[in-house]
């Protein structure tokens, strides 16, 4: 639209904020998608080329990365369910890939991209859900948690990601991750203190998970009874 109405682009830190926080309520139109996608991939390789040759020899700081990642992934599978969407599938998921090779410090971002990070790789399934990022992610998330850098509306999406990953074929010991409790739990004692607000978006959040193991309901209720 920017475009069209002959304004500059915003630039891609701002960009990639304010869709995270559309994505957050709604998905995102192919056009507003394409835009994004066609901006990181702009600022990787300095063109807008076929995604088959992309060299990534741009960068993005880890905050951009994360940002992208959590919206590509959430469409993923949006896209994959309409044939008419298939070219906008084909130029995303590539993109996807190469950011998560691209993303080998985490320790520096802030605790809601941790939990992001960790929600977009249990979306993914494997191999991304069985790397060695998830580990270190959920240690960074752990040590947030612990340091109260974290809210209900960024604790129970982790915590669902980290149920997720326990129960998957290959995702580990039996049993939930005992982080996923920590979260939960926390998440209980925390939310009456969030208001109305807090607690709107930690549903909202929720509302966006795909159905599976989510013994997380009973913490929104723990924490408003």
């Amino acid at each position: 639209e920017t475009a069209q109405q002959g304004r500059p682009a915003p630039p891609l830190a701002a960009l990639l904020l304010t869709c995270r926080e559309l994505c957050s309520r709604a998905p995102l139109s192919d056009a507003l998608l394409s835009q994004v996608r066609d901006a990181v991939y702009a600022e990787l390789t300095g063109d807008g080329g076929d995604p088959e040759s992309m060299s990534l020899a741009g960068s993005l700081a880890p905050p951009q990365i994360a940002h992208a990642l959590w919206v590509f992934v959430r469409h993923l599978p949006l896209l994959s369910a309409c044939h008419a969407r298939a070219p906008l599938l084909a130029a995303v998921r590539p993109l996807v890939e190469r950011l998560f090779h691209l993303l080998s410090e985490v320790g520096s971002l802030p605790a809601e991209q941790l939990c992001d990070l960790l929600e977009a790789l249990c979306r993914l399934g494997p191999p991304y859900s069985q790397a060695p990022l998830a580990h270190r992610l959920a240690v960074q998330i752990e040590m947030r948690l612990n340091s109260n850098q974290l809210r209900p509306v960024h604790m129970l999406p982790a915590a669902w990601a980290l149920y997720e990953l326990a129960a998957a074929p290959g995702g580990g010991p039996q049993g939930a991750h005992p982080l996923a409790e920590q979260l939960r739990t926390a998440a209980a004692r925390l939310l009456p203190a969030e208001g109305a607000a807090g607690l709107s978006a930690t549903l909202r959040a929720m509302s966006l998970l795909p159905v599976g193991r989510l013994p997380l309901l009973d913490a929104v209720g723990e924490g408003v009874a």
